[in-house]
């Protein structure tokens, strides 16, 4: 291969990972916004906005960064590239399914929620898979592999709960009051598995290089 296309794979590799990282960042940030206005009477719509503005680009950025990195590695170790992209796809089907349940309270905005829920699950699972089977093969060490495990079941638990709060607080099954609590704890959760995920792709960062992507 060409030392110019070498050269461009380590610049979408470089560039995928501090995407990712970004992304997770604001998803932190977008979280701790929640947190903040969870419960609170008379919140201003833009307060609003901005908050599911900072948890859907939390979840835009890192799709996209996962959807570089199988790019710059997909030719050479396939099997890890398409597990970078399920995840990436899993993320994706995680925001069809928050963007349901933020922007609409009713019946069919918590099963469509839930339904991509599901469906980001599966990806997820199928992703940590291939990612773990395959992690020698990219020099990824065994630290940055468990952060991701956890960064993901943390994610996707915490919108889980989420979602389960909203829909038994819309029948009534429990108070407002729980639902915030509730939701607080899920938001708490994501944040932290937002940190997590930002740690683990920060290690692969640290040791992976591009030789390691080589056959």
């Amino acid at each position: 291969m060409s030392q110019g296309n070498t050269l461009q794979e380590k610049n979408v590799y470089s560039r995928a990972l501090g995407v990712i990282i970004t992304g997770c960042t604001i998803a932190v940030l977008g979280l701790a916004a929640l947190l903040t206005i969870n419960g609170q009477s008379a919140v201003p719509k833009f307060a609003q906005i901005m908050t599911m503005a900072l948890i859907a680009l939390g979840i835009v950025l890192p799709a996209t960064g996962l959807f570089w990195l199988k790019k710059a590695i997909g030719k050479t170790q396939a099997k890890i590239g398409n597990g970078f992209a399920f995840q990436g796809y899993g993320l994706i089907a995680l925001l069809i399914g928050v963007t349901s349940a933020m922007l609409v309270s009713s019946l069919t905005s918590f099963l469509v929620a839930a339904s991509f829920l599901s469906v980001a699950c599966v990806l997820s699972f199928f992703a940590v898979v291939l990612v773990r089977k395959n992690k020698d093969a990219i020099g990824a060490n065994h630290r940055a592999v468990i952060c991701l495990v956890m960064g993901i079941t943390l994610i996707l638990s915490g919108i889980g709960l989420i979602i389960a709060s909203n829909l038994s607080s819309f029948y009534y099954f429990i108070s407002q009051v729980e639902n915030s609590i509730l939701t607080d704890v899920g938001a708490t959760l994501s944040a932290y598995g937002s940190i997590f995920l930002a740690y683990s792709f920060f290690n692969f960062k640290r040791q992976w290089s591009i030789e390691s992507f080589r056959a």
